[in-house]
């Protein structure tokens, strides 16, 4: 069966708002994603392109608040033991971003004194961590409960990056990585 042009146009208008991504939005660049999950994407050097996130949980330790996004299941169970890192899959991404607490209620660079956003491998030491040198990290919600917001990193190999958008629920006693 032939579409006029006409029909073509309104079914490619359709299409587009039912699937914005492939119309050429990425999404990481929107302030309101219309969700309330966690969505990232990008590229972690040796740990590949970012898998699909199953685990989002945000801590708060020693003026700090921590986000922790992991393509493996993480609990807040396993956030309360020290150097946690190690005993997630082997292989997992896992993404930090650590913001000082009173800064945790708009957006901040990643500088020093400001924003971190680092990544590290399941089944590894922290000290096997990769941080950012440049970007930003904005919080639509913050604590108590949960955070929500976006962010954006970039890494001095210029082929590694991340963005994307967090909703982390909050762990009590929980420990950095």
């Amino acid at each position: 069966m032939r579409h006029s042009p006409r029909s073509q146009q309104s079914r490619a208008a359709l299409l587009c708002s039912l699937l914005a991504a492939a119309c050429g939005s990425d999404g990481a660049n929107d302030e309101d994603f219309g969700e309330t999950s966690t969505l990232l994407m990008g590229e972690l050097g040796e740990l590949g392109e970012l898998k699909p996130t199953v685990s989002s949980l945000v801590i708060e330790n020693s003026g700090e608040v921590l986000i922790y996004m992991s393509s493996a299941p993480i609990t807040c169970a396993q956030l309360m033991v020290s150097r946690w890192l190690g005993d997630v899959e082997v292989g997992a991404q896992v993404v930090e971003v650590v913001v000082p607490s009173e800064l945790a209620v708009d957006t901040v660079a990643v500088e020093p004194g400001g924003a971190e956003v680092n990544y590290a491998a399941g089944g590894k030491s922290s000290a096997y961590e990769v941080g950012a040198t440049g970007g930003h990290v904005t919080f639509t919600k913050g604590l108590p409960g949960s955070v929500e917001g976006s962010f954006s990193a970039t890494y001095a190999d210029a082929a590694v990056s991340v963005k994307g958008r967090f909703q982390a629920e909050f762990c009590a006693g929980g420990q950095g990585y």
